[in-house]
């Protein structure tokens, strides 16, 4: 009986043969198993760099449209998430998730640096491994800010 450890190294497709010998002595078929290791992140793509929304003229602006990736294991169904929040109160208006796209209202209070809006974002490989980004974009209080 074997109880030591196997050494698989890195991360993608591998191959494990094993078979086994009872105490007669009989040996039994080769057996294969295939795995796949994967300890790698998935990416996100199309946040948007930090930039200013201009004019303040109260409308949507496309800010992002996010996608995602992974190579060995696939993105989950459904493991995309995007929330966004702003050091401003924000209506239910403000904000447009659909997708991967994201859409900022183009407002601000009037008094302080202006709107700051927090873009943040999470996604999950079908391996339970996660990654993250966020990003900002302001409505500056005045043009000279932008």
């Amino acid at each position: 009986m074997y109880t030591g450890p196997f050494p698989v190294n890195g991360d993608g497709n591998h191959t494990i043969q094993y078979r086994s010998t009872d105490k007669a002595e009989h040996v039994e078929v080769t057996h294969t198993l295939a795995l796949k290791i994967d300890t790698t992140a998935p990416v996100i793509s199309g946040m948007p760099t930090a930039r200013s929304i201009w004019p303040p003229n109260n409308k949507l602006v496309q800010v992002a449209a996010l996608s995602t990736a992974d190579s060995l294991s696939d993105v989950a169904p459904g493991a995309l998430s995007v929330a966004v929040t702003a050091n401003e109160p924000l209506d239910d208006s403000d904000v447009v998730i659909s997708g991967g796209m994201v859409q900022l209202r183009a407002t601000r209070a009037g008094k302080g640096i202006g709107r700051v809006y927090t873009i943040a974002s999470q996604v999950s490989d079908v391996a339970g491994n996660v990654t993250g980004a966020t990003a900002t974009c302001t409505v500056p209080h005045d043009q000279s800010t932008k």
